[in-house]
């Protein structure tokens, strides 16, 4: 155990080794860490975490980094371990506890100087431990505390990297109390306008909001997303058992803990949107959407972004949240973004030098060919 003091106060960090059961026995403290600290979104919770590591990693083994002061939880940072290939090298892996359908990971640490020291003493206990070539943290967003701990192994020789995975648009609604007035390009908004008139002149047009984790409901969500490209690609939610897992257990956590929204949009009694949605202290969040193509034409995968936005701009939301990559559809209506990075620590030597050169370098070589290619033919 790595003892530190600091302001008068007895900081301790530890790893612990097991399952998902070390989650749920710090769950309280943990809940209590993400009210205080700078990172107070679901995906931080330790319900969420628990989640991936049921539908996803059930039988991997977990490795949890913590540090205490006293009986309080300073910071927290899961982790996986693994056995694989990386880059075709084999390697021992700590990867942190999440996917792509994690909207985002990071350290979880408490503001402050106590939570400086708090990431300092996780990089120290995760430095100490000889079981590991490299630490991956996917989908850490910009100024997160994971890139403070990548600062602090590379103070320390180690090799670190980071490369962006996306940038993930929102829309905010400080300021906002006219929701015809989003989005803000003219003749955008006008289009929509005919789209939804020439709707509700056939057709009953309303917006269910629903709050808790409706078996029929939830059913009627997964059968649209998987009706269209999504189910034809297999990337829908009912292709795979795992991420139905995920997402049925984010529908019940999120219920118990009042932030669960499941949003559907129809055409008289005809489900033509949906938004498996997070609404959080202000911030609504796009977890996964679907809409029925066959109605295109009225584009009913607009039209319920904007009816959730009048919802949320009742409720004095400051916040939509797209998640995930830019697109072109999210583009019509967000200006703004917020990049999210891969983060990766390399153990020194030949291993992990070899790690951090196939990675990172190969990679960023490889980029740099692709987009001299793509200008190339831009101006051909």
């Amino acid at each position: 155990m790595l003892v530190h003091e600091c302001s008068d106060t007895q900081l301790t960090a530890q790893t612990h080794r097991g399952d998902v059961q070390l989650v749920e026995q710090l769950a309280g403290e943990w809940r209590e860490l993400c009210k205080e600290g700078p990172r107070d979104e679901p995906f931080f919770r330790p319900e969420w975490i628990a989640a991936y590591l049921r539908a996803f990693e059930p039988r991997t083994p977990v490795l949890l980094a913590t540090a205490h002061s006293g009986e309080r939880l300073r910071a927290v940072l899961p982790l996986i371990e693994k056995d694989t290939f990386f880059c075709g090298i084999p390697a021992r892996i700590l990867r942190g506890a999440g996917n792509e359908h994690s909207g985002r990971f990071d350290l979880l640490r408490s503001a402050g100087e106590d939570g400086d020291h708090a990431v300092r003493l996780i990089w120290d206990a995760l430095k100490g431990r000889t079981d590991w070539d490299l630490i991956e943290l996917p989908y850490v967003p910009e100024g997160g505390a994971a890139e403070q701990l990548l600062r602090l192994a590379s103070d320390d020789g180690f090799l670190t990297g980071q490369y962006e995975s996306y940038r993930s648009p929102y829309i905010s609604l400080v300021g906002s109390d006219r929701a015809d007035l989003i989005p803000r390009r003219s003749d955008f908004r006008h289009n929509l306008r005919r789209r939804l008139r020439r709707a509700q002149e056939k057709w009953n047009v309303h917006l269910r909001r629903i709050d808790r984790p409706d078996p029929v409901a939830l059913n009627r969500f997964y059968e649209l997303e998987a009706s269209g490209w999504k189910g034809k690609e297999k990337t829908a939610i009912t292709c795979s058992a795992s991420p139905r897992r995920f997402y049925d257990e984010i529908a019940s956590v999120g219920s118990r803990f009042g932030y669960f929204s499941l949003y559907l949009l129809n055409f008289d009694d005809t489900l033509v949107a949906g938004h498996f949605g997070l609404s959080y202290q202000g911030h609504y969040y796009s977890a996964k959407v679907a809409y029925d193509e066959t109605y295109g034409f009225y584009g009913p995968g607009h039209l319920i972004i904007e009816a959730i936005l009048r919802d949320i701009l009742a409720q004095g939301f400051s916040e939509f949240d797209f998640l995930g990559p830019w697109m072109d559809w999210k583009e019509s209506w967000a200006r703004e973004g917020r990049t999210h990075s891969f983060c990766y620590v390399f153990r020194p030597g030949l291993l992990g030098h070899a790690l951090y050169t196939a990675k990172l370098k190969l990679l960023t070589t490889l980029r740099r060919i692709v987009r001299g290619a793509r200008k190339a033919r831009a101006t051909s």
